[in-house]
């Protein structure tokens, strides 16, 4: 982190010089690359904590966002009906990559000296869920997993961001998985037309 910071000073003294060109260029690549690595590297470090999940974490493909959400799992009928305000949300740790979502409890504190583990509760696979945000307010922070897989028949989860800034985040990162694998299905159901709308994009 200080050198993180160390490096935002020196970009932003070599900007007021008027120093402009490669230089800067360089310094600003590297400014960001010390802002990412750090991230994947505490990102990984937190996945590494995850207990009790039987599959392969390396098969999930990259990790694309995680944290903490608040969330409650349902399982949905036809027909069902359900009151959003009394459903009991509960604050879980969630890691999404691009294969799959998993939502996970903390276990103990972070402490000056030991970090808390996440036991893993449930997941949805990425090419069987479906997403519907909950627009009944402006400033809702909710939005709803559905599992379309038929062995976990109904499944969802309401999820819910500690701030509306994160619901945004979540929902945008999931919409942008959920439409890749869209594009995917198409173009292997249909590659002949799905690389005609490629051509007529461009």
């Amino acid at each position: 982190m200080k050198y993180q910071l160390l490096l935002k000073d020196v970009l932003r003294c070599t900007e007021k010089a008027g120093i402009i060109g490669e230089e800067i260029e360089d310094l600003k690549k590297v400014v960001q690359i010390m802002i990412v690595v750090p991230k994947t590297a505490n990102d990984m470090m937190m996945v590494s904590r995850l207990q009790n999940f039987d599959g392969k974490i390396s098969a999930q493909g990259k990790l694309l966002q995680q944290g903490q959400l608040l969330v409650a799992d349902v399982v949905l009928h036809y027909g069902t009906n359900l009151n959003l305000q009394t459903i009991k949300l509960k604050e879980r740790q969630v890691f999404l990559f691009e294969q799959i979502i998993i939502f996970s409890e903390q276990v103990g504190q972070k402490t000056q000296f030991s970090n808390p583990n996440y036991l893993y509760k449930n997941h949805l696979q990425v090419n069987k869920m479906s997403l519907t945000e909950k627009s009944s307010s402006l400033d809702s922070k909710q939005f709803i997993l559905k599992s379309k897989d038929p062995q976990q028949d109904g499944l969802a989860f309401f999820c819910e961001g500690l701030t509306k800034d994160d619901s945004i985040e979540w929902v945008s990162n999931i919409r942008a998985i959920l439409d890749t694998q869209q594009d995917f299905l198409r173009a292997l159901q249909s590659p002949i037309a799905y690389q005609k709308e490629l051509t007529k994009e461009m």
